[in-house]
């Protein structure tokens, strides 16, 4: 059996018979550590490793144990270099990580309040530069406007909520308890609105102009039908009702009839239309200077695209969700709705009916079906995001389609209550009105991409829509035309049968009592059925062309001959048609905001569609009652018209 050393044996003791195998073994070990040592990158160069020196009699280790094999090789100093300064390297970045890592905040800080004076100079600056002109008011203006709501935000994250815990709150239910102090208050702020109310139809319309009330009485008719419709009729809550349209009167009459309310929103109409403008820039950079040729294709698609961009960034900021939030909570407020309904409406005034309800979605688990019924009602009456942008495109003036967004939500919520009453105890409290969600986005860049992004099915849908439905129109009016000629009806004597001709008959005394001129009720309601039935975008598309030929004419001061044809007007003296003929400017006004809105036959499926991949579980309730949904928002754009139609002006 051979002699095995174990260890904490003696070598020496066992007479070192394998003294010369380890000595060997060493020799091989430390050849091809140098050998390795050539091919690997160290810290320092060196490799170190642990030789017991060995005698003929025994073998004993040295403390100092380690042995350094330096490598001299000329080829191996550029290795050294290079590992010293990765080592420098690793310090050096080591320390920024821990530097930021332990004053990350202040340094955000002091960057942001770097920027802040910077800015502040250049707005001094600026104001003292070129106070008075439109430009320095516009930068005084979005500077106000954005120090106000960063103040805002700043103020409710850090003191706002302890305030109102600690004052606001104790006091409010102190008054709540006095229950007499609180119902002389209720009828007495009542009677203020119902004074103020009765005063502006004396003052303002009757006195004015008595041809407006006309809408009024359109109102009344509305509400009448609404009302006999209702899911629940005796156990209407009339305080929505009533507040929702007095919100909405009260709304209308500061935009269209104060001055500074016209001016307002006449002024962001404008900067609307030069912000939407910068999106040509883009365009005619992807589509090369021929873009202005195919509006719809390389002029509506990059708006699209830009204004989802933007309001995804607005999102980001946190600057949507404040505006929201406050709006959501005038409207609970007012009319008692719920904070589901009131942010939901809130958010319809800036959102698409798609993007809308994800505002809410950690809500809508608790939501009932009179709640749900609001939901779908608020979208399908307003428009928002890239559509907006879309109509305006189209020729129609921004400060309308501003105006009838705004004044469209308290209109829908109290239709929607008014057909669908609340009869179930809600889950939810006014404190839900904050449970919005926060921007996913890591930061800007990402926001601006993420919206980018989201317009592509947008951008899909409202092309896929204008070729489907402009076609389908092609195809119905030619057949009703073949079959109008078989029985003589049509050209020289009639007009040709055709699809919009039926709906402007049909239409014809919904126009009437919204208030448009009688003259033009059948135009009127031809664009009512096509929105009805096809798309708002075919009918904004006629009545945009419709208000250039006004324009057109008045440029002109035109008093020539003009003839009613098939396709149009046509002027002799010009040789020119114009397309869809003319209205009047307030007939134009009024359509407009009948227009304003979602409510179509086609929407049904998309709202369907839509709802039903957020609320899956709830299929069957959104599709029993999305056709009443689909009638309320009808019924609320046309109030909206109605009330347009009760405080319209002529234009100076």
């Amino acid at each position: 059996m051979a002699d095995v050393w174990l260890p904490g044996s003696s070598i020496a003791d066992e007479g070192a018979p394998l003294l010369p195998a380890v000595l060997a073994r060493l020799n091989e070990v430390e050849d091809e550590l140098r050998a390795v040592r050539k091919q690997l990158e160290t810290r320092d160069g060196t490799i170190g490793f642990k030789v017991e020196h060995v005698t003929q009699n025994h073998v004993t280790p040295e403390i100092n144990a380690r042995s350094e094999f330096e490598i001299d090789d000329a080829a191996s100093k550029p290795e050294v270099a290079q590992g010293r300064f990765n080592k420098l390297i690793s310090k050096v970045t080591g320390g920024c990580k821990e530097f930021w890592f332990h004053h990350s905040r202040h340094v955000a800080l002091a960057t942001k309040v770097a920027v802040l004076l910077l800015y502040g100079a250049y707005f001094c600056y600026a104001m003292y530069y070129s106070f008075g002109d439109e430009a320095s008011i516009r930068l005084l203006g979005v500077t106000t406007l954005a120090f106000v709501l960063t103040l805002y935000v700043l103020f409710r994250d850090r003191v706002g909520l302890k305030l109102y815990k600690s004052h606001i709150s104790p006091f409010w239910k102190k008054v709540k308890r006095k229950r007499r102090l609180m119902i002389v208050l209720k009828c007495t702020f009542g009677l203020i609105c119902l004074s103020l109310l009765l005063a502006a139809l004396v003052l303002e319309i009757a006195m004015k102009d008595s041809k407006n009330l006309a809408s009024l009485g359109g109102m009344c008719f509305l509400l009448l039908i609404t009302f006999i419709t209702s899911k629940h009729p005796g156990k209407v809550k009339w305080r929505p009702v009533v507040c929702g349209m007095v919100l909405q009167f009260v709304f209308a009459l500061m935009i269209l009839r104060t001055t500074w309310g016209h001016g307002m929103f006449n002024w962001l109409g404008e900067r609307v239309k030069e912000f939407l403008a910068h999106a040509d820039k883009g365009a005619g950079f992807v589509f090369g200077p021929e873009e202005a040729a195919h509006m719809i294709a390389f002029q509506l698609l990059p708006v699209l695209v830009f204004f989802s961009s933007i309001i995804s960034v607005l999102y980001y900021l946190g600057w949507m969700q404040v505006v929201i939030r406050k709006i959501a909570w005038i409207l609970q407020k007012v009319l008692a709705t719920t904070a589901a309904e009131s942010v939901n409406a809130s958010s319809n005034i800036f959102l698409g009916f798609a993007e809308s309800p994800l505002v809410i979605l950690p809500l809508l688990k608790f939501v009932t079906v009179s709640e749900l019924h609001a939901i779908m009602v608020g979208g399908f009456a307003t428009i928002g995001g890239g559509i907006l942008a879309t109509y305006i495109l189209f020729g129609i003036p921004a400060a309308h389609l501003l105006t009838a967004c705004i004044i469209s939500a308290p209109a829908a919520l109290a239709v929607a209550k008014l057909s669908y009453p609340e009869i179930e105890a809600t889950k939810l409290s006014s404190k839900d009105v904050g449970d919005m969600g926060k921007s996913t986005d890591a930061n800007l860049v990402e926001a601006i991409s993420s919206g980018a992004v989201t317009s592509i099915k947008l951008c899909a849908y409202v092309i896929v829509n204008l070729i489907a439905f402009v076609s389908f129109l092609d195809l119905v009016d030619g057949t009703l035309n073949w079959i109008g000629q078989r029985v003589g009806i049509g050209p020289p004597n009639n007009l040709p049968l055709s699809f919009q001709l039926i709906l402007s008959y049909l239409l014809w005394p919904v126009a009437f009592v919204m208030g448009i001129d009688t003259a033009d009720c059948r135009q009127a309601a031809e664009l009512l059925g096509m929105k009805a039935f096809l798309t708002e975008f075919i009918a904004y598309l006629q009545l945009g062309e419709m208000i250039r030929n006004r324009e057109f004419l008045e440029d002109l001061n035109f008093n020539g001959t003009i003839i009613e044809k098939t396709d149009g007007l046509y002027l002799p003296a010009l040789n020119k048609t114009l397309k869809y003929g003319v209205m009047s400017e307030r007939s134009e006004v009024i359509t407009t905001y009948a227009l304003c809105g979602f409510c179509s036959v086609q929407g049904i499926g998309i709202m369907i569609g839509v709802m039903g991949s957020i609320m899956p579980d709830r299929k069957a309730e959104i599709s029993a009652t999305v056709v009443r949904a689909f009638m309320c928002g009808t019924v609320a754009c046309y109030l909206t018209a109605c009330v347009a139609g009760l405080l319209y002006e002529p234009s100076p």
